[in-house]
């Protein structure tokens, strides 16, 4: 255990001064003034730099000279980790627009890799894409996107629980598939609807199957309405 002292402390509430922060391995286990600071507690002094909780970063292509889509491998993750921490970003998803299933499937095992070696860094994987609707595609191949196959549905599920977080974004451009692929209303935790531009009626269908499923977890529908 060891503490954090002489520093200007930003907790997202207020600022703070005279306090030290105690770590205890990986975790901060107290904010306390420093009188109040364990006896003989290990003190690092910071020389009164500003300390605050780093910036986490859930849609990151690419940065340090690298993108994600370019060379999807655990070097990039690295090269883009190392150019993170010298804006004050501790942590990130890195993100893969609409691509081939090889390479969402190569980018799940990448990060599985990462994570496996690099804890509290790479914190999943969000792909953006490819099930979007054309009609606002943006900068994202037309040729690539598509709906998803049964077997790639439950692909996705499985790496959401082996890298704990998957965020895929634009999930279903067509809401209504939702409703018949059990697997999926059964294993996802959410759906992303952003650029999906689906009709309302169909949101609120997969909505109600979701809660049939899942009695236990609400699904606001005022939530869902301001992304259609």
């Amino acid at each position: 255990m060891y503490a954090l002292t002489n520093c200007t402390l930003y907790t997202g509430s207020c600022v703070l001064t005279g306090y030290g922060v105690v770590i205890e391995g990986d975790k901060i286990v107290a904010i306390s003034r420093l009188a109040e600071l364990p006896a003989g507690i290990e003190r690092i002094d910071l020389k009164g730099a500003n300390l605050s909780a780093g910036f986490i970063d859930v849609q990151l292509n690419g940065c340090g000279g690298v993108m994600f889509n370019g060379h999807i491998t655990t070097q990039t993750l690295a090269t883009m980790q190392a150019a993170n921490l010298k804006s004050g970003t501790t942590s990130f998803l890195p993100t893969l627009i609409t691509s081939p299933d090889r390479d969402m499937e190569q980018a799940i095992e990448a990060c599985r890799s990462y994570m496996q070696h690099h804890a509290h860094t790479v914190l999943g994987l969000h792909l953006e894409g490819p099930y979007i609707n054309p009609l606002r595609k943006g900068i994202h191949p037309a040729e690539q996107i598509r709906t998803p196959s049964e077997a790639m549905i439950r692909y996705l599920c499985q790496a959401f629980f082996s890298i704990m977080l998957l965020q895929i974004r634009c999930l279903l451009f067509r809401p209504s598939f939702a409703i018949h692929s059990p697997y999926l209303l059964e294993k996802a935790s959410f759906y992303a609807l952003l650029r999906s531009y689906p009709r309302f009626v169909f949101v609120k269908a997969a909505c109600f199957a979701y809660s049939a499923v899942h009695p236990s977890r609400e699904v606001f529908q005022s939530d869902v309405r301001r992304f259609v």
